[in-house]
């Protein structure tokens, strides 16, 4: 045993979870592989490619009897009929299209109609991102025709839009005698998928606290200043930065920070010294000869991003380089201003 342990000691080195790999920072750990080292991770690669070539050898091999299907298949979700052809038959049309096509993408509105003859788990497996954005009924057809399903999100990022009033949907409930865990303004399908998972942790919410199923921690996106004060409003100090500051790269509108801006709010959420601070950090950089199409400004509120591009559209001349015409103006506008939701993916 001993033997053991010191060889696999000499083999993984920092990956060999043992009682001291435990004693490491909860980043450490959290950024670390155990049980995993290059050798390994190496011939998994190798194994992966290996099986994507037979694969392709069988795809290339049976191209003839395939090419049929996959036109029938084509024929059949362009118009969304198939006539005299059975559920068995359509099933098998499927099976062709994921045998060539391996993932399929969709949103849960086109489930109804894209799987229609499918009947329940005849689908291999279901990959739900951006859950906690979804109504949990929205995820039941999916689920429904599905053997096996990952639901992925962040239940404290954008909450499903759900429009019933919160009072009749809290009244049925009642009705029924359900739990609350039922109800659609309470819970995501990220939350319900969260709840019967018995891995997780637990984050202490102000009203309550909130399980969270297999937790994955370490963030790679935002840099600070951002990335700490989310970490301490809505996770409770839990997550890793494992994002490197940007090194060699000067900003054009200065380093990350926080500006503030006071002034006089003009509707619900709109203020105009806002507006005038944006077009200023606009015109510092694109002064700069920065890429405009790497330039996003970004609101949670539709009523400012809609006066941002009002003001910005009137005022062009002082921040838009002089190389563009007005349609490329109003098409940056367009596509590079907006709503959280606007951007949501991207």
């Amino acid at each position: 045993m001993a033997g053991e342990l010191a060889r696999g000691h000499q083999r993984l080195g920092k990956a060999f979870a043992d009682e001291i790999w435990w004693e490491r920072p909860d980043a450490v750990i959290e950024m670390s592989t155990p049980w995993v080292d290059r050798e390994l991770d190496d011939a998994r690669s190798q194994l992966f490619i290996a099986a994507l070539r037979v694969h392709q050898a069988f795809i290339e091999q049976s191209a003839d009897k395939l090419r049929r299907n996959i036109e029938l298949w084509l024929d059949l979700i362009q118009t969304g009929k198939f006539l005299g052809q059975t559920q068995k038959r359509t099933l098998i049309l499927w099976q062709t299209a994921f045998l060539v096509i391996p993932v399929i993408s969709t949103t849960f509105a086109s489930i109804a109609r894209l799987f229609k003859q499918l009947d329940r788990e005849t689908l291999g497996w279901l990959l739900v991102d951006e859950a906690g954005q979804a109504v949990p009924q929205a995820a039941i057809g999916a689920l429904w025709r599905a053997k096996r399903a990952v639901v992925v999100g962040d239940p404290l990022q954008l909450e499903p839009i759900f429009t019933p009033h919160p009072n009749l949907v809290e009244g049925l409930r009642h009705h029924f005698q359900l739990e609350d865990c039922w109800n659609p303004h309470s819970y995501s399908a990220q939350g319900l998928a969260d709840r019967i998972n018995p891995f997780g942790t637990e984050l202490r919410q102000r009203d309550k606290p909130l399980w969270v199923g297999c937790p994955l921690r370490v963030h790679r996106r935002c840099i600070e200043p951002m990335f700490s004060l989310s970490n301490e409003i809505a996770y409770g100090g839990k997550m890793v930065l494992a994002t490197k500051p940007p090194e060699g790269i000067l900003f054009p509108a200065g380093v990350s920070r926080w500006i503030h801006t006071s002034g006089e709010c003009e509707g619900k959420h709109w203020v105009p010294n806002q507006g005038e601070q944006v077009l200023h950090l606009l015109a510092q950089i694109t002064s700069q000869s920065a890429e405009l199409s790497e330039v996003f400004i970004i609101s949670p509120f539709r009523e400012v991003s809609n006066a941002l591009k009002r003001v910005l559209s009137q005022r062009t001349s002082e921040w838009a380089p002089p190389r563009l015409n007005v349609r490329q103006k109003q098409t940056w506008l367009d596509k590079s201003v907006g709503t959280i939701h606007t951007f949501q993916g991207r």
